[in-house]
């Protein structure tokens, strides 16, 4: 029984590695105007990615400029802005007016 079953066992691993090393048929050559359509296609991909790759650098750039760039000066600071004894001087200031 034991030598059934490791023959079994050696001709299933025969097999199995016969069918790993087995070839597939080569492809069929291409004619001269499927190379031909291929290699536009593939010329007409590389410009679609060129010009995706340049718009997005783009659009990166603008973002970088756009967030980096200092915030512009007010030409007066709003009172929100002014501490607290130039806020108490200007109160002072408005209640003599009055």
């Amino acid at each position: 029984m034991n030598r059934i079953a490791i023959a079994l066992f050696a001709s299933g691993v025969l097999l199995a590695a016969s069918y790993a090393q087995a070839k597939l048929p080569a492809a069929p050559p291409k004619s001269p105007a499927e190379q031909a359509a291929a290699a536009a296609k593939a010329k007409e991909v590389a410009a679609k990615n060129a010009a995706d790759l340049e718009a997005a650098m783009e659009r990166a750039v603008e973002s970088y400029r756009k967030k980096s760039a200092p915030a512009p000066k007010s030409p007066a600071a709003p009172a929100s802005t002014v501490g607290g004894r130039e806020r108490r001087l200007r109160r002072s200031l408005v209640v003599r007016k009055q």
